[in-house]
C-alpha cells in the first residue's frame, strides 16, 4: 500500500483573473497544501483577488506563453516543497472545478507504479499507463487543463510551445521517463474549453507555429 497521505501536493494555476478563479481555488483548497497562482495579463497589473491560502507570482514577461507560466509555477512549487523528498505538483487551468477526490486519486494511482505524470480520464473508466511516445485516442490524450506531476522527477515544459502542444510534449517526455497515467474516477469540470483560444485571434497564428515545432521535434503531429 502506497502512503500518499504524507506526500504534499501543491497546486499551480495560471490565471489572468478570469471570473472562474475563485471557484477553482475553492474546489482545491482542502485537497492541497498550497495554491500558487501564476498571474499574467490583467491580473498581473491588479493582483486584486486576495484569496486565503493562495500565493501569487507575477510573470515578468509581457507576452503570452502558457508553457512558461506552468514552469514558473512548477519551479516555485518545488521550492515550497523543500525539504520533502517527494511531492506532487497539480497543474490546473483557472476554469477547472476539481472533484472532491482529485488529488488523492491522482497521487495514489501515480505512485502505485513508475509513472511521473497522471491525469483524469474525462471520457470513460479505462485506466492505462502510456509508455511509448506517439498519438493516442483523443479521448485519452493528456488533459492539459488538469494534470499531476511527480515533483521529484523534475519534469518541465518546453517553452518553445507557446500555447498548443506543450502538454503533449510534456506527456510524451513523461512516457519515456517512467510513464504517463490515464486515471478514471476523478473527472473534473472544465468550464470554458478553449475559451482563451477562441476569443484571441493571435493564438490561432501561434498554434500553427507550435504544431510545426512539435512535428520538427518528434517527427509527427500529436493528433
Amino acid at each position: 500500500m502506497v502512503d500518499t497521505v504524507n506526500i504534499p501536493t501543491i497546486a499551480v494555476i495560471p490565471s489572468n483573473g478570469r471570473p472562474y478563479l475563485e471557484q477553482c481555488v475553492s474546489s482545491l483548497r482542502e485537497q492541497v497544501e498550497r495554491i500558487i497562482v501564476v498571474a499574467n495579463g490583467p491580473l498581473s497589473n491588479l493582483m486584486s483577488q486576495t484569496i486565503e491560502g493562495v500565493t501569487y507570482i507575477q510573470d515578468p514577461e509581457p507576452d503570452l506563453n502558457i508553457s512558461r507560466w506552468w514552469n514558473i509555477g512548477i519551479d516555485f512549487a518545488e521550492s515550497m516543497a523543500y525539504p520533502a523528498e517527494q511531492w506532487n505538483t497539480l497543474v490546473v487551468n483557472d476554469d477547472v472545478i476539481a472533484c472532491h477526490n482529485l488529488v488523492e486519486t491522482l497521487s495514489r494511482e501515480m505512485r502505485l507504479n513508475t509513472s511521473v505524470l497522471a491525469y483524469p480520464n474525462q471520457h470513460d473508466n479505462h485506466r492505462f499507463l502510456h509508455r511509448n511516445a506517439g498519438p493516442v485516442d483523443l479521448h485519452h490524450r493528456i488533459t492539459g487543463y488538469c494534470y499531476m506531476l511527480r515533483g521529484e522527477a523534475k519534469l518541465r515544459i518546453d517553452d518553445r510551445f507557446v500555447w498548443w502542444a506543450g502538454d503533449d510534449d510534456l506527456d510524451w517526455n513523461a512516457r519515456r521517463m517512467g510513464g504517463s497515467l490515464l486515471v478514471p474516477w476523478c473527472k473534473v469540470q472544465h468550464q470554458a474549453p478553449n475559451g482563451s483560444f477562441g476569443s484571441n485571434p493571435e493564438l490561432h497564428k501561434i498554434a500553427g507555429g507550435d504544431m510545426k515545432r512539435f512535428e520538427e521535434k518528434w517527427g509527427m503531429r500529436p493528433w
